[in-house]
């Protein structure tokens, strides 16, 4: 059986891809376009694997994912394999979150430690949307939905061959990943930390850029809001309170999710 690990898409952005490649239908020939139920993020493509070899590959998969975090993209813009003058694939590119790359070329590493042979090309975070049965040639990217901000939070690994609805066929449970996010409240940060106008905005940056920094080197992806998401208290835990304290003006102006 032929096996590809994969991150699963949010279904609103998978809506939001199939709403597009409807439009795209209507403006390019010659292609095979991808379904709602196949749009995904493929991570390494395994080959033809012996069933034997499916639960070393799924632990592999589990310690692996088990030190990073939910990956927070964007969707970019339209593009073709190898260019849009002569493309064999299309697809959707994502943002260049380096956490990502990062997990794919350690997932890389740790399956040519026990066999798999390493891809050489560079990988490039994307959704295939269609791939090209006749040589075609794009002049332009068509309009998209770009820098629509997402999260991959589910890895799993998947077989090539498809059930009756369409779906690839699943073949280990899905492995969720932390979505660990601090949301700061812009807006009382500028309200709180000086009333005179002429400087809120520049302190907002410099509290922004600070937490920032902060939120990287500890695994957290600092969001600006209003407003919070609905399951959020305001409240700060664990290292971060450290930063808190010394801005006692910024209690409660955001949250850890």
């Amino acid at each position: 059986m032929r096996l590809f690990i994969a991150a699963l898409i949010p279904e609103d952005i998978r809506t939001l891809l199939t709403n597009y490649i409807n439009f795209l239908k209507h403006n390019i020939d010659g292609v095979k376009w991808e379904k709602f139920e196949k749009l995904h993020v493929t991570l390494k493509f395994l080959g033809d694997i012996d069933e034997s070899r499916v639960n070393e590959i799924s632990n592999l998969l589990k310690k692996l994912s088990s030190s990073y975090s939910a990956f927070n993209i964007n969707i970019l813009d339209f593009g073709g394999f190898p260019n849009l003058k002569n493309p064999k694939v299309l697809y959707i590119g994502l943002s260049h979150n380096s956490e990502l790359p990062k997990f794919q070329n350690e997932l890389e590493k740790s399956l040519s430690e026990i066999g798999f042979e390493k891809e050489n090309r560079r990988f490039i975070p994307h959704i295939t949307v269609g791939r090209v049965k006749k040589r075609i040639h794009i002049k332009e990217s068509p309009s998209n939905y770009s820098n629509v901000p997402s999260t991959l939070l589910k890895l799993v690994l998947l077989r090539v061959s498809l059930d009756p609805r369409g779906r690839y066929i699943l073949h280990s449970n899905y492995l969720s990943l932390k979505n660990r996010c601090i949301y700061i409240n812009i807006v009382e940060v500028m309200n709180r930390v000086d009333p005179r106008p002429q400087n809120k905005v520049l302190a907002a940056i410099i509290i922004w850029y600070a937490l920032a920094i902060f939120a990287g080197g500890s695994g957290f992806t600092l969001r600006m809001v209003p407003p919070l998401p609905p399951d959020c208290s305001f409240r700060f835990s664990g290292s971060l309170v450290i930063v808190i304290l010394v801005i006692p003006e910024l209690q409660n102006v955001g949250s850890v999710c």
